[in-house]
């Protein structure tokens, strides 16, 4: 077409718009007519023969002066660019359908790292929606900026146009855990080699890492577990060279693990000596079973045994990988058989195994050579047949051995008896069957043990118990006590002192739990130490009865040490001392009420030695309490001399008591005149003299002053003819003055002086005068006065003037105190 075809019209070239795009061309010009906005369209064109064109229709429209509208314009085909554009689309479309199916993160970001795409895999991933990334950065979607430095590796990747991954990313997830993502990054480039976006492609690793992890943490423990084994450990590959060696087998090789690594044990020892493990592990290897073989190794000393047990190694999806060999020492086990053996030949009795058949058959299928000695029978006597044995039991014995082996055939629990052996050559035995059954898989059972003599051990366990019957018996408290406190016997005498039964269990008590709170610190701070230190404490304490009481006990505790010397247990013996207690404080009290009394105390002997003085004693002679214990008599009483004190003794012993005065010499040398008061008294089968010492100086004194009183009183009696005489209505005894009697004209030694007596001497027409007076007096309380006469044998009559009081003492006990005057009328 020319430019003149449409220079008029445009219809040449619109005709050849295709028919869906022609409406469109003519829609977009009339709108730009009226908006005056540029227009812009693309549109195909169909031309004959030709294949269907693209064309691009660019223009700017302008208002003319008639009312008209001209574009200024151009057009341009653009069919290469549309066709790139469906080329792009439909790989555009592919790669989102790929995207979107693939079970990777896919995502896409311009080279501002602008989100453009996000599968919906990356987007769970993320927990974010596309239309919340589209056109964003990460820290414009994240604002704690978690992904931040997925700006700077895309910006290192825009910058070098090379790929970049990036490992271990953490990812946040809505349960609160965080998984792991591999993430690798590359450029994009257009037809121009221009970098247009970054393609970002994430896979979860977590499960991986964390397999990873598991495995690194299981290498790991299996190497510390090898390192810090007794066991050796090796490790073989599948082709059955060497990979690691644990620490212990090193050492034990005495090779570098760099010289054994990567290689086969005939390459290490071409000696041959490990061949036998290396096809253990090809065995192990191929059969995917454990493999057990022992190794015999010549050393210097004894034989070493080693016992290999090689295992297939899996990896952990179950194929194997490898072997494992590990090795155990058990050269002390088979030397130990060995020398079990040797013991067994010389053992005091012998070893066993005992068969009982289905049918109940019972016999010895081995029987070590010591059954010989201890029997007199051969191992084969009882091969085939228990009987030869079985015989030589004590006739009381044999039901309990046959009832414990068919307990023990139903309960598979061990059988343990002991018998009485009785050989017709010897004497009676005790013997001791110790075994454990192991049922077989035909119906039998075989017991393997032992039988061994224990007569000695019999015998003490007679001793023991004969020693355990006495102190059950004894009467003082008897215990033992574990080194940690606890209590491990006490006799009956202990239980009941404290108020237990006799059949209480004392397993769970304590040392403590025996005392008072006082006597049990005492015990464990005093007693126990010393008894650790010196081997045994002697002193006070206390037990604490079941009722609260406390209980004074003397106490010793002893230390038992092992044969080590090491301390075993405590031993106590305490006795109860409360009546010794309750003494000492009767003879505290008693000290205390001698040194209290006014009078003198001495305990003397036959020899006259002073054994105790009380504390009037010390101050009366001046002496100190040591220093008179240190005395005889004779150093304090002059008159004491060896004979004087010996016939005072004797005299003693006769009467019992005797009240004596005499006189002792203080410190000071001043003569003290004494009454003593000396008793025998017995004790323990000796004599002692039990003396109570007064100091009668004052009362010395008042005698002398009463005798002087006396005789003034009698001689003014006398001069003056007035007499005294004093009743005692209680006992009706009269005392009369000498003058009285005198007056009275009777002989005192002959008179019985009594109320009756003196009115038989009162003149017989006054005694009821005298005698009413005399009542009166009494019943009154008055004063005595009455005169009256005395008739005397010759005739003769006195006049007589009494005057007196009545005292009264106490009920029914009265005196009076009268004096009497008397005259005589003339003839």
């Amino acid at each position: 077409m020319k430019p003149e075809d449409v220079q008029d019209d445009m219809a040449p070239l619109h005709a050849m718009a295709h028919p869906e795009d022609a409406s469109h061309i003519i829609a977009s010009l009339e709108q730009s007519a009226r908006t005056l906005l540029p227009v812009q369209v693309e549109f195909r064109i169909c031309r004959p023969g030709m294949p269907v064109r693209w064309v691009e229709f660019h223009s700017v429209p302008e208002h003319q002066d008639d009312g008209s509208t001209l574009w200024y314009g151009i057009m341009q085909d653009i069919t290469e660019r549309k066709q790139m554009q469906e080329a792009l689309i439909a790989r555009e479309q592919e790669f989102r359908s790929l995207a979107e199916n693939l079970p990777d993160n896919i995502a896409r970001w311009d080279i501002a790292g602008r989100c453009l795409y996000s599968n919906p895999i990356h987007q769970r991933t993320l927990g974010k929606t596309l239309e919340e990334m589209r056109g964003k950065t990460h820290s414009e979607v994240f604002a704690d900026n978690r992904f931040a430095f997925f700006d700077e590796v895309m910006a290192q990747v825009i910058s070098t146009r090379q790929e970049a991954q990036v490992l271990r990313v953490p990812v946040p997830m809505p349960d609160g855990g965080t998984d792991y993502h591999d993430v690798r990054l590359a450029p994009e480039f257009d037809s121009e080699g221009r970098i247009t976006s970054v393609l970002g492609i994430g896979r979860n690793m977590t499960d991986a890492y964390r397999m990873q992890e598991t495995i690194a943490q299981r290498e790991q423990e299996f190497r510390s577990l090898a390192e810090s084994s007794p066991v050796s450990i090796i490790r073989y590959d599948r082709e059955g060279r060497i990979s690691y060696l644990n620490g212990g087998l090193v050492r034990h090789l005495g090779i570098s693990p760099e010289h054994v690594i990567g290689k086969l044990p005939s390459e290490v020892w071409p000696d041959g000596r490990y061949d036998s493990i290396q096809q253990a592990a090809a065995q192990a290897l191929e059969t995917e079973t454990k493999i057990s073989i022992e190794l015999c190794a010549q050393s210097v000393g004894e034989p070493e045994f080693n016992q290999i047990q090689v295992v297939p190694e899996r990896d952990i999806a179950g194929q194997v990988i490898g072997t494992l060999a590990f090795g155990m020492d058990i050269s002390a086990i088979r030397n130990a058989e060995r020398r079990l053996t040797n013991v067994f030949a010389n053992f005091p009795g012998f070893a066993f195994s005992f068969l009982m058949s289905p049918e109940g058959h019972y016999c010895f299928p081995y029987a070590s050579p010591g059954i010989e000695k201890l029997y007199g029978l051969k191992p084969e006597d009882i091969k085939n047949d228990m009987a030869p044995l079985h015989v030589l039991a004590h006739p009381e014995d044999r039901l309990s051995i046959e009832a414990a082996i068919a307990e023990s055939a139903q309960t598979m629990v061990p059988f343990n008896v002991e018998f009485r052996l009785c050989r017709p050559d010897q004497a009676q035995r005790w013997v001791e069957c110790r075994s454990v059954p192991t049922p077989q898989h035909d119906g039998s059972i075989i017991w393997h043990g032992l039988m061994i003599e224990i007569t000695e051990r019999k015998q003490a366990e007679a001793e023991q118990q004969r020693l355990l019957n006495i102190l059950e018996q004894f009467a003082d408290f008897v215990g033992s006590a574990n080194m940690d406190g606890t209590l491990s016997y006490h006799n009956r005498a202990a239980r009941r002192m404290v108020g237990l039964p006799d059949d209480a269990d004392l397993s769970s008590m304590r040392v403590a739990d025996m005392h008072p709170k006082w006597a049990a610190k005492r015990v464990m701070e005093e007693g126990v130490p010393t008894a650790l230190a010196h081997g045994v404490w002697r002193g006070e304490s206390a037990l604490l009865h079941r009722d609260g009481r406390e209980i004074p006990v003397s106490q010793v505790i002893i230390l038992h040490r092992d044969t080590e010397g090491r301390p075993a247990f405590m031993s106590t013996i305490m006795q109860d001392i409360t009546e010794r207690k309750q003494t000492e404080a009767r003879l505290v009290l008693q000290n205390h009420a001698l040194n209290h009394i006014g009078e003198a105390v001495y305990l003397i002997d036959e020899e006259a030695r002073i054994l105790h003085v009380n504390n009037a004693a010390s101050n009366m002679l001046g002496y100190t309490q040591d220093e008179l214990l240190a005395m005889r008599i004779c150093d304090i009483d002059p008159d004491a001399d060896p004979a004087k004190w010996q016939e005072h003794w004797d005299d003693l012993l006769i009467r019992g008591t005797i009240t004596l005065e005499t006189n002792h010499r203080s410190k000071m040398g001043k003569l003290i005149p004494t009454e003593v008061n000396a008793n025998a008294i017995a004790h323990e089968g000796c004599l002692y003299n039990f003396a109570l010492v007064r100091d009668i100086s004052e009362r010395k004194q008042a005698q002398e002053t009463l005798q002087h009183s006396q005789s003034l009183l009698e001689n003014a009696q006398r001069i003056a003819h007035i007499g005294i005489w004093d009743v005692d209505m209680l006992n009706d005894v009269l005392t009369w003055s000498d003058e009285t009697f005198h007056i009275w004209e009777i002989d005192k030694t002959s008179f019985k002086a009594t109320f009756a007596a003196f009115l038989d001497t009162v003149h017989p027409e006054d005694r009821d005068k005298v005698t009413t007076a005399y009542n009166q007096a009494i019943n009154d309380k008055s004063l005595y006065q009455v005169e009256h006469r005395l008739l005397f044998p010759d005739g003769r009559i006195k006049y007589i003037h009494e005057r007196g009081e009545p005292f009264f003492l106490m009920l029914k006990d009265v005196r009076f105190a009268l004096s009497v005057r008397h005259w005589t009328l003339p003839n």
